[in-house]
């Protein structure tokens, strides 16, 4: 018997390869615009009167605004003169007030306070300004002679310095004033003397006077004056010489002309050498 035979191991048949995967297309988003017809069946816009009615409105808002502001400022002001004015009738107005005056114008200032506090609470702007009115009205005059007594005596100086500055001017020897005459001179001096007396005999009167009243002289009335004698006499001292005649020029400038020919003769006899005799 024959053996069986062995049989050869079949050759696997070659896998086919897999497609590759188609890439993925990419979808793209399309907009489309269509006209929607519409119809307005109601507005929404405001009436007329409605926008006038608030606008008037506003306007009476703010003016409410405006006139709170300006009655807290008024009352404000009151207070703040109030305690200003105590201060300094003890202080600064001391000496420009009569113990009785004084007296007078504290209580004053007490009852006006203790009012605002009371009933002047919620006053009106007009209350609280025509109570301010008041007030100063009788502290003012005594801020005034406070006032004119610190400004009398820088201003006086002035008028002083003034005067003595022209009068200095006027009596002077000195060649840049010759050219103004003695009766412009004359008249610089007459308005220095004039201010210099009206000014002592004001002063005079004013040592002579309280305090404690309206004042003799004011400061400005001195200021007034020195502007005068400025006003006067600066153009007379300040007036420019006249010109030399035309024929002194010419005769100044030949001289000139002249002299640097002298000089240079006088400097060649200098350098030449002087003659000798001979000896023998």
């Amino acid at each position: 018997e024959e053996a069986p035979k062995e049989e050869a191991p079949k050759e696997e048949a070659p896998k086919e390869e897999e497609p590759a995967p188609e890439p993925k297309k990419e979808l793209r988003k399309r907009t489309l615009k269509v006209n929607v017809p519409f119809k307005s069946t109601k507005t929404l816009r405001m009436a007329t009167a409605d926008v006038k009615m608030f606008m008037s409105k506003e306007v009476e808002m703010k003016q409410a605004d405006l006139q709170e502001e300006l009655t807290k400022e008024a009352r404000n002001n009151l207070e703040g003169y109030i305690l200003s004015a105590r201060s300094k009738l003890y202080d600064s107005w001391n000496d420009y007030v009569t113990e009785d005056d004084r007296s007078k114008f504290s209580k004053t200032l007490d009852e006006t306070e203790d009012w605002m506090y009371d009933e002047g609470e919620d006053e009106a702007r007009e209350v609280y300004v025509k109570k301010t009115d008041f007030l100063r009205g009788i502290g003012d005059p005594i801020e005034e002679r406070h006032m004119e007594n610190e400004k009398r005596g820088p201003a006086a100086q002035g008028l002083v310095e003034t005067c003595n500055m022209f009068t200095q001017l006027a009596t002077s020897e000195d060649a840049k004033y010759s050219h103004i005459t003695a009766e412009e001179k004359g008249r610089v001096l007459k308005e220095c003397q004039t201010a210099m007396t009206w000014l002592s005999e004001k002063i005079a009167m004013q040592d002579n006077t309280p305090k404690t009243v309206s004042p003799i002289i004011m400061s400005f009335d001195i200021i007034k004056k020195k502007e005068v004698i400025q006003r006067v006499c600066e153009p007379i001292m300040s007036k420019p010489a006249p010109a030399p005649p035309k024929e002194e020029k010419k005769k100044e400038e030949e001289s000139k002309e002249a002299s640097p020919m002298e000089e240079d003769k006088e400097e060649k006899k200098e350098e030449s050498p002087m003659e000798t005799d001979g000896v023998d």
